[in-house]
């Protein structure tokens, strides 16, 4: 999601150039995992979870449905590098758009809710698919302005009318395409701070979620007709929300999503993979995750030691193959490298 510090695609060979290879940034770019992902991690944590995706990627576009999932594992595992490895995969790119966002910096992290993720994904999808394919059908826009239009309108703060009018600035009122570029700004500037507006109006939105999401799945199924006319191989939209696990990321509002509203996820005409908190996957309340089991995919630690605390040679052969690609081995001493790790 970021730029990657790392501007050097060989080992280090001095001290001074160890800051250039070494970062626990996730790697991003096909050169950075050319140059420093090593299957050997994979080996010893239970096989490649990316593949497996991929394959669930790619049954679904041979089925009706869509595909579900998520990845989890504690922080500095590699899943964001993991995610970065299939998007970067020239097979998937073939059959797949990817759109993704950040939790912490696109929303709320403390206050967002199920409904909230449901339309930042549509107008997120509906831009994208303006950009590179073509516009909605304005019928359905129009209906989405319509779902928006009759909710009580209620000005918060002075932020929240800088905002809208923002919004509507420059553009032609007559236009449905134009109407929603207004509305959605709007929206996501209600996103970002979620915590100042009035409880009534989350309510009122929720008392009408049936009919919304009827809209969206109308809105996503013409989105991805526009792809698959555009694009080759008939390409499908599929949705990234990350950092869902991080710390800073509310447990109820996540238990909401995941959990209370798992329907939401589940009725939605688009493929979705979060990364979600482990804790939540181990809790008592799993079982209503929205996911099925085998769509809940951990990447585990590499294990150095073994229960009875005896080393474990596998784990530490991986985790040297990746130091070997950071550092030239002539920086370290006899026997230095093992201490290391």
């Amino acid at each position: 999601m970021t730029d990657s510090p790392l501007n050097r695609l060989i080992p280090a060979t001095s001290l001074e150039e160890i800051a250039l290879t070494l970062s626990p940034e996730p790697l991003t770019t096909p050169a950075e995992i050319k140059a420093f992902y090593r299957k050997e991690m994979n080996d010893t944590r239970g096989g490649d979870k990316i593949e497996r995706l991929k394959l669930g990627l790619k049954q679904s576009l041979l089925q009706t449905g869509y595909y579900k999932a998520c990845l989890m594992g504690h922080p500095g595992v590699g899943k964001s590098t993991e995610i970065n490895k299939l998007l970067n995969d020239r097979d998937f790119i073939s059959k797949f758009r990817a759109i993704r966002f950040n939790i912490l910096t696109d929303l709320d992290p403390i206050n967002f809710n199920p409904l909230d993720i449901v339309l930042f994904i549509i107008m997120k999808i509906v831009e994208e698919t303006a950009k590179v394919a073509a516009k909605p059908n304005d019928e359905i826009l129009q209906k989405l302005w319509d779902w928006f239009s009759t909710e009580e309108i209620t000005q918060i703060k002075n932020r929240d009318s800088t905002i809208q009018g923002q919004a509507g600035a420059g553009i032609q009122e007559d236009s449905p395409w134009s109407k929603m570029l207004g509305l959605f700004a709007s929206v996501k500037g209600e996103f970002r701070y979620a915590s100042s507006r009035e409880k009534k109006i989350v309510e009122y939105r929720f008392c009408r979620l049936n009919e919304l999401i009827i809209i969206v799945n109308q809105l996503l199924d013409d989105c991805h007709q526009s792809l698959e006319k555009k694009l080759p191989n008939k390409c499908q939209w599929l949705v990234i929300g990350e950092n869902f696990d991080k710390s800073g990321v509310s447990i109820e509002a996540l238990k909401d999503l995941f959990i209370n509203y798992n329907n939401l996820i589940k009725d939605l005409n688009v493929h979705l993979i979060f990364t979600i908190p482990i804790g939540l996957y181990n809790s008592s309340e799993a079982i209503r995750l929205a996911f099925p089991p085998e769509r809940c995919l951990i990447v585990p630690d590499s294990a150095v030691f073994l229960k009875d605390k005896q080393s474990n040679p596998q784990g530490r052969n991986a985790l040297k193959k990746v130091l070997e690609t950071r550092v030239n081995l002539n920086l370290f001493t006899d026997g230095q490298m093992e201490r290391v790790i």
